[in-house]
C-alpha cells in the first residue's frame, strides 16, 4: 500500500467512532503510523480488535502503541510477526488494558524474562499466543 493510501486510511481510523475492528496487516508502519493508531484506539471505546500482523512494527514504533492502551476497550491484540523485542514486551505488558482476552506476539524476539512476566502479571488472557519467538530455543 502506497504511503498516500495508508495515510487516508489512518486518518479514516481516527476518525470512524464506529469501526470494532481493524486489520492493518501487511503493511510497513512507522512511528508516525503507530502514534496516529494508539490515538484511535485511546479515544475510540467501540473499536474491540486490532490486527497489526507483519507491519514491521519493532520496538520504538510499538512504544509508540502501548503508551495509548490506558483507557482503551481493546479485547483483540495481533502483532505477531513483527521484531518486538523484550524490552519494548515489558511495556506493552505495564500498558495492557483489563479488557484485553486474546494476545499474539507469534514471531517476535521474546525470550524467557518476558514470557514469564506475561503469565504472572496478566491475570485477564484468556488466549495467548507466542510461538516461534527465542523462548523456544535455537530451533524455534
Amino acid at each position: 500500500m502506497n504511503e498516500g493510501v495508508l495515510a487516508n486510511l489512518l486518518d479514516g481510523l481516527c476518525n470512524n467512532k464506529a469501526l470494532k475492528k481493524f486489520i492493518g496487516a501487511v503493511n510497513k508502519l512507522n512511528n508516525q503510523h503507530m502514534e496516529c493508531i494508539g490515538h484511535s484506539i485511546q479515544n475510540d471505546t467501540a473499536l474491540k480488535e486490532l490486527d497489526l500482523n507483519q507491519c514491521d512494527i519493532d520496538d520504538e514504533e510499538a512504544a509508540h502503541l502501548t503508551k495509548c492502551f490506558s483507557g482503551s476497550r481493546l479485547e483483540n491484540l495481533c502483532l505477531s510477526l513483527n521484531s518486538i523485542g523484550d524490552h519494548d514486551c515489558g511495556s506493552l505488558l505495564s500498558f495492557i488494558p483489563p479488557t484485553l482476552k486474546k494476545l499474539a506476539i507469534t514471531g517476535n524476539q521474546i525470550t524467557e524474562s518476558s514470557l514469564q512476566t506475561i503469565l504472572t502479571s496478566n491475570r485477564t488472557l484468556k488466549i495467548f499466543w507466542m510461538n516461534v519467538n527465542p523462548v523456544f530455543g535455537e530451533d524455534y
